[in-house]
């Protein structure tokens, strides 16, 4: 039994009647814990990307739970609201090291920090005696408790200016930033192609690439004059990991490396391993390597029918990421989801990008900025023919693949001009980059995050379980089929890890 796209709608209703009914009860704890539970549903779903209702509640709760704070003086100091930091992932050392390169004083503020996760930003921040630090575990205090602390400790320190880098659903965070009155709020809008709460609470968004821009005005009901655009440049470890080596098949070999979480790569008929096979056909001196994790025996199922199946090697999960990239020579992008870091990292290392999407996006190129439309790389073909003209002249035309790896590693911002654009855009609120909207079948992305859901990641209905428990089957009875069969299979899958 599968979940329908009428399934999804009724799960987030329910979900939210539920967190209404709580906070009219006045049991606030509750109704928080549901909109999160809301929220992490209509995040994983792609149905709706802003809920002005549930943002209303989130803010009734506010101005139930938390008094006022006036930042009105212009002290010139920042806050960074984040829900937890992770090295070399999301835009936490960006920023940071942005702030740091103006001077600026700025206290860092991690409602749910896992220090294992975030070592090096730790160490950054401590080694900035302009930074101040304050860290939350996730089970620290309750959730009012918590942002009526953080709150106490903003009043304190009285910034000009406060900086959102959050998870779809953080309500701590996003009630202190209601609480707060004078400063100016600014999103950083790391996850800009799924449903986040907050679009309601900030008076600035700031938009990595076309896409988010475009999902923001035609969804989250921002306005232009809103969205400040600052693309920006991959993060690479500081303590670099020496190279752990390819497999002995890939010696002397042409390089072709793609990687990510494996649902990335399935459905949509299995058109990607159907790419695999017909681009490992053009050079017979060509290897596959794939990195990432996921349905291990899927995968395995999958690559096991191709035709150049001895050619196509899994390399798991790597530490050496970076090495990774440079001694490969060919980055093939992810389908039917396209990868987005690793895009940048290929970039970022001067290697060409192949790249297939179902239709033909508006990509722009700008000089020193790489604008993916909609996760489709610099090179993105909607037709089958022409990309794979164009692949073939990369796999067996020297010149010209090195000649597309050094324009893409031209299109990459460099750490100062994004420091440089950032502290403009802080000053005048007026972009220099000109992004025009693209076009995006939002219907088509609903139905692909459904199909991911339902037959490879279950992600949303185990969140569901972890969060409400035995709630789960009190409140969708009707659904329970649905519950048992995920719970089957999550147990089933970890007894195999086990053996």
């Amino acid at each position: 039994m599968e979940l329908s796209h009428k399934d999804v709608i009724s799960i987030y209703e329910k979900l939210k009647l539920k967190a209404f009914s709580f906070y009219r009860k006045g049991n606030y704890l509750q109704s928080l814990k549901h909109i999160i539970s809301a929220s992490k549903w209509a995040y994983r779903f792609n149905f709706i990307y802003v809920d002005e209702e549930l943002e209303r509640l989130l803010k009734d709760i506010a101005n139930c739970t938390l008094s006022v704070v006036d930042v009105s003086r212009d002290t010139g100091r920042f806050v960074l609201l984040e829900t937890h930091g992770m090295d070399n992932r999301g835009l936490t050392q960006q920023y940071i090291r942005a702030f740091m390169s103006m001077g600026i004083e700025f206290l860092y503020v991690s409602v749910q920090c896992v220090r294992s996760k975030c070592p090096d930003i730790l160490k950054e921040l401590e080694a900035y005696d302009k930074a101040k630090v304050l860290l939350f575990d996730s089970e620290d205090l309750d959730d009012i408790k918590k942002s009526s602390y953080i709150l106490s400790e903003i009043e304190n320190y009285q910034p000009s200016k406060v900086f959102l880098h959050l998870m779809p659903w953080d309500v701590v965070s996003l009630m202190v930033t209601h609480a707060i009155k004078g400063a100016i709020k600014y999103n950083i809008n790391l996850t800009d192609d799924a449903f986040w709460l907050g679009a309601s609470f900030i008076d600035y968004n700031l938009e990595f690439r076309a896409y988010g821009k475009t999902v923001s005005l035609e969804k989250r009901s921002l306005q232009e004059d809103q969205l400040l655009y600052s693309p920006y440049y991959p993060i690479l470890p500081k303590d670099k990991t020496s190279f752990q080596g390819y497999p002995e098949q890939a010696k002397d070999k042409l390089v072709l490396f793609t990687g990510g979480s494996f649902y990335k790569m399935f459905g949509k008929d299995d058109l990607f391993f159907l790419i695999i096979d017909a681009l490992l056909d053009l050079s017979e001196n060509l290897i596959l390597l794939i990195a990432g994790g996921g349905d291990i025996r899927l995968m395995k199922n999958k690559l096991s029918r191709l035709k150049n199946k001895e050619r196509v090697l899994l390399i798991g999960n790597r530490k050496d990421i970076s090495e990774v990239f440079k001694s490969c020579d060919i980055y093939l992008d992810t389908y039917p989801i396209a990868g987005g870091l690793m895009e940048q990292y290929a970039s970022f290392y001067g290697k060409p990008i192949l790249a297939y999407s179902d239709r033909r996006k508006q990509l722009v190129k700008e000089q020193e900025v790489l604008l993916r439309s909609a996760g489709n790389g610099v090179c993105s073909y909607d037709d089958l023919d022409e990309f794979l003209r164009y692949a073939d002249k990369v796999i067996n035309d020297v010149a010209f693949r090195m000649n597309e790896g050094r324009k893409n590693m031209q299109l990459v911002p460099s750490t100062r001009n994004f420091n440089e654009r950032l502290k403009s855009l802080l000053l005048r609120h007026f972009n220099t980059l000109d992004w025009k909207n693209i076009f995006i079948d939002y219907d088509e992305v609903e139905k692909l995050y459904l199909n991911v859901e339902n037959q490879y990641t279950n992600a949303a209905v185990k969140e569901l379980l972890k969060g409400l428990r035995f709630l789960c089957f009190l409140y969708y009875p009707l659904k329970i089929f649905v519950f048992v069969r995920v719970l089957l299979k999550f147990l089933m899958s970890n007894r195999r890890k086990d053996d």
